[in-house]
C-alpha cells in the first residue's frame, strides 16, 4: 500500500518531466551542533529521481521533508513516500539527473533527516 503520494501513478511513469514543477535547489548546511539521523540509504537513481530505502521505519517521514547528506548538506525534499509502512521508500524528485551528479549521489549512500521540525514533519 502507498503511505503517501503527490502525484497519481507509479515511478514508472515519471519520465514525463512536464507534470512536474521545477525543484527549487537549496542551498542550506546545518550547523555542527544541529542533530542528524539515519533515513537510509539510495536503492535506485532512476532519470531525475532518487530512491531511498528507509532504515529506520519506526520513524516515517512526510512529504516536503528535507533530506541530508552525511556532511549535514541539504541533497532535497521527500517527493513521495512508497510501500508499506513498515517498510517505505522514499523518493527526491531532481530537474535533471544532472543535478543528482553535482551532489555526489550514488547507490548505496547513506542520507540523513534532522529530528528539529523546522526541516522534518513526521506521518
Amino acid at each position: 500500500a502507498v503511505v503517501s503520494t503527490q502525484s497519481t501513478g507509479n515511478l514508472k511513469d515519471h519520465h514525463n518531466r512536464e507534470q512536474f514543477p521545477e525543484v527549487e535547489i537549496v542551498d542550506l548546511t546545518l550547523t555542527g551542533t544541529e542533530q542528524i539521523e539515519p533515513l537510509g540509504r539510495i536503492s535506485h537513481i532512476v532519470n531525475d529521481f532518487v530512491v531511498i530505502k528507509c532504515e529506520n521505519p519506526s520513524k516515517v517521514l512526510d512529504l516536503d521533508s528535507m533530506v541530508f547528506d552525511c556532511n549535514k548538506k541539504c541533497v532535497g525534499y521527500i517527493f513521495e513516500v512508497l510501500g508499506p509502512v513498515k517498510e517505505p521508500y522514499y523518493s527526491i524528485h531532481f530537474n535533471t539527473n544532472s543535478d543528482i551528479q553535482s551532489l555526489g549521489l550514488q547507490s548505496g549512500q547513506e542520507l540523513f533527516y534532522s529530528p528539529n521540525e523546522n526541516y522534518t514533519r513526521f506521518l
